[in-house]
């Protein structure tokens, strides 16, 4: 009885994410038969799969940022040289565009910690499906089924 409840919590705790990849293994261990591995293998495919997103959008995102801050370089770049000839354009003043320059570093700065969030959620998701995997390959002489179902987000071939 005390084993089934501390695979209830195991269970509980993977569910809300608060397990590392070192548990998952313990958790693929303990089940019984393949049909609750294959469950458990797919959740945590499913799991990765909706993590991949967050990365892209955020290194997409950072890809614009970036562009627009080396434009916004040039900008400065010019108006220096307008001021330093003394015919300054009245486009901006120097004062808007370092305030530019500091929201624009800001937003940079936010992005990149986004991504580096979604880097850290996608590498433990990765790791904790790859040690699942791994554990369930080690208890089948033919690779289960469910291995080719998250051919999308791990490479089967690895656990022949």
């Amino acid at each position: 009885m005390a084993r089934l409840s501390g695979l209830l919590l195991v269970c509980l705790l993977v569910m809300a994410g608060e397990v590392s990849a070192g548990d998952t293994d313990v958790v693929a261990a303990t089940l019984k038969d393949e049909a609750s591995e294959c469950r458990y293998l797919l959740k945590l495919c499913a799991e990765e799969r909706k993590v991949r997103p967050c990365l892209e959008e955020t290194t997409g995102a950072r890809k614009k940022s970036i562009a627009e801050m080396e434009r916004h370089t040039k900008e400065i770049e010019k108006a220096t040289k307008e001021i330093r000839k003394g015919t300054p354009s009245k486009k901006s003043t120097t004062a808007q565009l370092h305030a530019k320059s500091r929201s624009l570093e800001e937003r940079d700065n936010e992005l990149r910690t986004r991504s580096l969030l979604c880097l850290a959620d996608l590498t433990r998701t990765m790791n904790a499906r790859h040690g699942a995997a791994t554990v369930i390959r080690a208890k089948h002489d033919t690779l289960p089924s469910c291995f080719q179902e998250c051919a999308d987000v791990m490479d089967p071939s690895l656990y022949k």
